[in-house]
């Protein structure tokens, strides 16, 4: 299986998530060291601790575009269901859009014949325009939007 192009993490693009988890993990860790009982601070930390590490998990993405299938991969956690796949001949179009709002950014949105999904890609606007070039040489339908 041949790998056409692949995105790596852009840590330059992501330190705010990675921060943001960090803080929440960080700030979760405080109140669980500093609850002497199991009371409701305990558990805040606890829920902060959780909450932190699985938005840092979902946040951090590389994206894999092979002969046979465009692979999304979270790195963070090694088991295959944080692995997204489409088969090449199932995918019907790829867009990128830049979506507005709180949880806007760009967004990758593949739409194939199997699953429709929607994955925010963080990585410069250069490797953007080789991923859909590579896209576009395995005649997938790509379409831009904002970005």
């Amino acid at each position: 299986m041949k790998e056409h192009f692949k995105i790596e993490l852009d840590l330059a693009k992501n330190i705010p998530f990675v921060l943001d988890a960090v803080i929440e993990i960080g700030i979760g860790i405080v109140l669980l060291v500093r609850s002497t009982t199991v009371d409701s601070m305990y558990y805040l930390g606890v829920g902060l601790v959780i909450f932190g590490l699985t938005q840092l998990i979902r946040k951090l993405k590389t994206f894999h575009l092979t002969d046979s299938d465009l692979i999304i991969k979270r790195p963070l956690l090694p088991f295959p269901i944080a692995e997204a796949r489409f088969p090449i001949s199932s995918i019907k179009e790829i867009r990128f859009n830049n979506i507005k709002g709180r949880f806007g950014g760009p967004h990758l949105t593949v739409i194939s014949s199997l699953k429709n999904d929607d994955f925010r890609i963080e990585t410069k606007t250069k490797n953007i325009d080789l991923f859909e070039i590579e896209l576009k040489r395995l005649n997938i339908k790509t379409e831009r939007n904002g970005l």
